[in-house]
């Protein structure tokens, strides 16, 4: 089955047509512009304007011309099948979901700290969507823009070990400003590069760049320091581990050819020990790794239960639609004493502190049980999806990227409970993308254009 196509069926109904060459072009440009956005946002380095103002508006104006392109290839010709594509996969709740952030966006009372978080919901939601939809053919350039800027991050970060940036009680932080946003990219990013490296062997260019960038990734992870996001990251592979039995290795050939897997691993482990020890960080890292043995007792483990507590008392308020998209670093002044006070926030802007160190609980605060219950949703949807056309699947680049998707959105999950990162666009797009990913895997579209489903997928 031919599964190109030229136009955002999610926008203008399905329709599986060749279009105009003009239309092919803006619909490669939807991708280009993703990409822009997924690269630029998470490596902007150098000045501290441009790892904090400057990324959000590189965000937003690459997101406003990402909406531009799509509302120009609108074409809402077929009502059924427009019908079809919202309730295929998770994209109902993600419709939902960016419905309820719209509405809350009107009842919340600072509105430039609400359009800031609403703006970031419906850019990476319309990321996903040109993700999603896009040709087969732009599967492995988006993944190649992943290993790049995992590559770029990670570099970035490795570099600043020997320089006055690097903080040994904090870890490296690189272009992110912050250990947690670093490390819980790159958790993100391994999986997606350890499953090209291994299971994908027809373009030995992108497998060796994939098993490259995971010795990067995997070293630049480590001297992050982030205990969330270490845990996170054994939860994805775990997983990924799993998948790749059930559903990928052929256990008679495996049987046959250990050296397939056993190589590669060895020399992850190898490439990981040497850069511990070159770079003279094993004592820090095995302190930090010590400490995971006593966080009940741990002074920052202390300060994110207090933060929790506040951010429970918020619920409590308004459990069902919250006090308003964006209004978290406000709101929380009046139910806890550790974040900023409002004139501060006004004055210097929100930051860790004013943030609940869990997705989940700072999302319901801001907009309620709905909100949350819509994100959860959509969440599940992706895994149903991808973890039931896996089975069905030959192997392949589709294959290979949906268990990369599928092993870091499980990293994912784990990781939001207890991490500051995602209210982040460097970090939250990304999660977005790699949905995006697993559904254009698995064909998605082309249940709404056929107008049935498939019952096995190349």
């Amino acid at each position: 089955m031919n599964l190109k196509e030229s136009r955002i069926p999610l926008l203008h109904g399905g329709r599986s047509e060749t279009s105009p060459q003009p239309a092919a072009v803006q619909s490669y440009s939807m991708i280009y512009l993703v990409l822009a956005m997924l690269i630029l946002v998470p490596v902007l380095t150098g000045h501290p304007l441009l790892t904090g103002i400057g990324k959000v508006l590189v965000f937003d104006i690459l997101g406003s011309l990402l909406l531009a392109a799509a509302i120009m290839q609108a074409d809402f010709g077929d009502v059924r099948k427009i019908g079809k594509a919202l309730t295929a996969g998770p994209n109902l709740p993600i419709t939902l979901l960016v419905s309820v952030c719209l509405f809350s966006y009107f009842t919340a009372a600072y509105k430039n700290f609400a359009m800031a978080e609403a703006l970031r919901y419906g850019f990476c939601a319309l990321a996903y969507a040109a993700v999603m939809t896009s040709a087969q053919r732009k599967l492995p350039v988006m993944l190649w823009g992943i290993l790049f800027v995992g590559t770029a991050v990670s570099v970035i970060g490795l570099t600043t070990m020997g320089t006055g940036n690097y903080n040994e009680a904090d870890g490296v932080t690189g272009s992110f400003g912050t250990h947690e946003q670093l490390g819980s990219f790159l958790m993100l990013c391994l999986p997606m590069a350890v499953a090209i490296g291994l299971f994908y062997k027809e373009d030995s260019r992108l497998s060796t760049t994939a098993l490259v960038a995971s010795l990067a990734i995997a070293a630049c992870l480590l001297v992050a320091r982030c205990r969330s996001a270490w845990i996170s990251e054994v939860v994805a592979l775990a997983v990924f581990a799993a998948l790749s039995i059930r559903y990928y290795l052929d256990k008679k050939q495996l049987a046959r050819q250990k050296y397939l897997i056993v190589a590669p691993i060895l020399l992850l482990i190898v490439c990981g020990a040497y850069f511990v020890t070159s770079s003279r960080s094993g004592d820090d890292l095995r302190t930090r790794a010590a400490s995971l043995q006593g966080l009940s007792a741990d002074h920052s483990v202390g300060i994110r239960r207090q933060m929790w507590r506040d951010a429970l008392k918020m619920i409590a308020d308004k459990p069902v639609f919250g006090h308003g998209i964006g209004q978290y670093p406000l709101a929380s002044t009046r139910y806890g004493t550790t974040g900023q006070p409002k004139e501060y926030i006004f004055t210097h802007v929100a930051d860790l502190r004013n943030n609940a160190h869990s997705y989940y609980l700072q999302m319901i605060a801001e907009i309620g049980l709905l909100g949350f219950g819509c994100y959860a949703a959509a969440v599940i949807g992706f895994f149903i999806a991808g973890i039931r056309e896996m089975g069905r699947m030959q192997p392949g680049l589709r294959k290979t990227a949906l268990l990369g998707a599928v092993a870091g959105m499980a990293g994912q999950v784990v990781d939001a409970a207890a991490s500051p990162s995602y209210v982040f666009a460097s970090v939250s797009l990304m999660q977005w993308v790699l949905m995006g990913i697993g559904m254009l895997a698995i064909g998605l579209p082309a249940r709404w254009r056929d107008g049935k489903e498939r019952r096995s997928i190349a």
